[in-house]
Order: structure tokens, then sequence, then C-alpha cells
């Protein structure tokens, strides 16, 4: 009778562990998930960015827009809400970007 109630136990233990609590199945999957910084591209910035001679001259512009973007805390990894590897606020950086896929992908 012991036993039979200690595996029972058991048994409903390990069988609540991945239960509806489980919070993988309600975040959305990376693949779908959009960063948490994104950067309006007006007509006026792409002009802007464009008339930059080099990518840095391009993000120092970006910088000085909007640096208050940048996440300050103590994290080194910041958030990245679509789990790519990037954080949120350098890859809404990059993607604002004016430079060809191959050169934004490197």
């Amino acid at each position: 009778m012991t036993l039979t109630l200690i595996t029972m136990l058991v048994v409903a233990s390990i069988a609540g562990c991945n239960s509806s609590g489980d919070s993988r199945s309600t975040s959305p999957s990376p693949a779908t998930a959009t960063p948490s910084i994104q950067i309006e591209k007006t007509d006026e910035l792409i002009a802007t960015l464009k008339s930059q001679k080099t990518i840095n001259d391009q993000l120092t512009v970006i910088y000085e827009r909007y640096e208050p973007l940048l996440d300050r805390s103590d994290s080194l990894t910041g958030p990245d809400t679509n789990q790519d590897g990037i954080r949120d606020d350098i890859e809404a950086f990059i993607d604002v970007l004016e430079v060809t896929e191959p050169v934004r992908k490197a």
C-alpha cells in the first residue's frame, strides 16, 4: 500500500512538471518575434544616411539621433526579443543603415 502511494505521488509530480504552466508555449517563436526597438526609416533619414561616405558616418548620424534607445542596463547581452543573438538596440541601428544586404549581414 505504501509503495503504491509513493509510486503514484512520484508519477503525479513528474507529470505535473511540464503542465500548462510551460511559458514556452505562450511566447512568440524567434522567427516571428520582432525586435523590441525599431527605428522608423523616414525619407529624410534615408536621404541623410545615403549622403554619408562611410558606414561609420551613417552610424554616427544614427547614434546622434537615437542614442537614448540604447540599452543602458548592467546586462551585456541586453534584450534580444527575436533570439537571433543580436541585441535589439544594436539590431535597430544595423537595420536602419543604408547598405546592401550582404554588407548588412556581415
